[in-house]
């Protein structure tokens, strides 16, 4: 880590591979894509909190608003997008030809799937959205 003095004499912070500038007054000014690198890396499970405080120098809070800025924005732009109403239909259906007690029937725009009713939740709300191209 450790800073580096540029040609400008400014100073620079290294972490990820990303160099930080820092300030006149000692502040590290955290890019936006840096921002996006530890967030994303944060929920694919590839940085914890932990690491990048230790990494980084900085507090858990700062990592923190990051991520929950990130997500705010996230769920804005899906309004700005005209997501934020969107209707797949679900059916719990009787007997189908294909299975031989009850199950939850997706249609989507191109594809029908057929699930066993005890199909956990968060997995069918995933596949809804990957069907109906929302991810």
């Amino acid at each position: 880590m450790g800073g580096k003095t540029s040609p400008e004499n400014r100073q620079f912070f290294e972490a990820y591979g990303f160099c930080i500038p820092i300030g006149a007054d000692g502040r590290r000014l955290w890019p936006d894509e840096f921002k996006k690198y530890v967030v994303a890396g944060l929920e694919k499970g590839n940085l914890t909190v932990a690491g990048v405080v230790d990494d980084c120098n900085m507090s858990e809070d700062l990592v923190y608003s990051w991520r929950k800025r990130w997500k705010q924005e996230c769920q804005r732009d899906d309004v700005d997008a005209g997501n934020s109403v969107q209707f797949s239909e679900i059916k719990l259906v009787e007997e189908t030809e294909s299975s031989a007690g009850q199950c939850i029937v997706i249609k989507g725009r191109n594809c029908e799937v057929q699930l066993p009713v005890g199909y956990a939740p968060e997995y069918l709300c995933r596949l809804v959205a990957s069907i109906e191209g929302l991810q």
